[in-house]
Order: C-alpha cells, then sequence, then structure tokens
C-alpha cells in the first residue's frame, strides 16, 4: 500500500488520525483532503425483512462490516462465536472479499470448526443500513482504526 503513495495526485480520508498516517507514510499534506462521514438520510434506509436471508428463526443476528482483510481480524469474532457457543445466533459478515486468499481461510475456519450454519459471507452490499436495522449487535474488530465506519453505520442504527 505505501509503495503507491508516490503515485498518488490526491488522497481523501474521513479522520484526521488517516490523514496523519498517510503524511508518515510519505504522502504530502497538501494532497489530502479530511472529509468527516455524516448521518444517513432517512429517505435512504430501507428495511431488510429476516425472512430475505431465512433469519426470521434467530434469536440474535450479530454484524460485522468491513473488508476482509486480515488487520480487521475477523477470524477473532469467528473464534469468539465458537468459544461462546451461542444458539439461534448467526453472524452476518459484510464487505468486499478483496483479498482472496484471507477469505478462503475465514471460510476454512469457520468450516473446520463447524459454524457454516451460524456464519454468512455475504460480501459487498449496496446499503449496509438494512443489514444493520435487523441485527442485534453489531462487532468491530479491527486490531487499528482512526475513526471507524462501521462503529459509525453501528451508531446511525
Amino acid at each position: 500500500e505505501k509503495y503507491f503513495h508516490k503515485y498518488l495526485d490526491f488522497a481523501t480520508c474521513n479522520s484526521t488520525n488517516i490523514s496523519n498516517q498517510l503524511t508518515n507514510e510519505g504522502v504530502r499534506s497538501d494532497k489530502i483532503r479530511v472529509i468527516y462521514n455524516s448521518v444517513i438520510n432517512n429517505k435512504r434506509k430501507k428495511k431488510l425483512p429476516k425472512k430475505i436471508l431465512d433469519l426470521s428463526k434467530r434469536k440474535k443476528i450479530i454484524v460485522h462490516t468491513a473488508n476482509l482483510i486480515p488487520y480487521k481480524n475477523q477470524e477473532m469474532l469467528i473464534y469468539a462465536i465458537k468459544q461462546v457457543n451461542m444458539k439461534d445466533t448467526v453472524v452476518l459478515f459484510l464487505g468486499n472479499f478483496q483479498n482472496k486468499e484471507y477469505y478462503k481461510y475465514l471460510k476454512s475456519l469457520v468450516d473446520s470448526l463447524g459454524l457454516s450454519n451460524k456464519v454468512l459471507f455475504l460480501g459487498s452490499v449496496s446499503e449496509v443500513y438494512p443489514y444493520l436495522k435487523i441485527a442485534d449487535i453489531g462487532v468491530l474488530t479491527s486490531k487499528t482504526e482512526g475513526l471507524p465506519n462501521a462503529v459509525l453505520e453501528y451508531m446511525m442504527c
């Protein structure tokens, strides 16, 4: 990632922490702009009935919104679900499978722990709100974050 910084014409980020990180990684500060997240307009808030994902019989729905990359640390949540052994619970992972090897690793981990009936990898979705609205719990497992979009999205619901 740092290698490509020298080719940037311009960078936008959602927090001063990320802006500082980019500066520390060699991006000139005059090429960086911070645009903070905003609250989603109520008109965009769509509903997702639980029955679409066959979740109507589940008592608890846990949502994790983040691209599937190692520093987002999705495996921590997978191990936690196994350890806690919550009945009638499902975990929905929403996020791009940009790192195919990590995705394969996570799928293999889910299968090896016998959690394939409790963990769903839904990939990228155009709107997270409907999933967050039906969720009972929103989880952030990242090893490091500046201003996490996921927390802002969870707070919205």
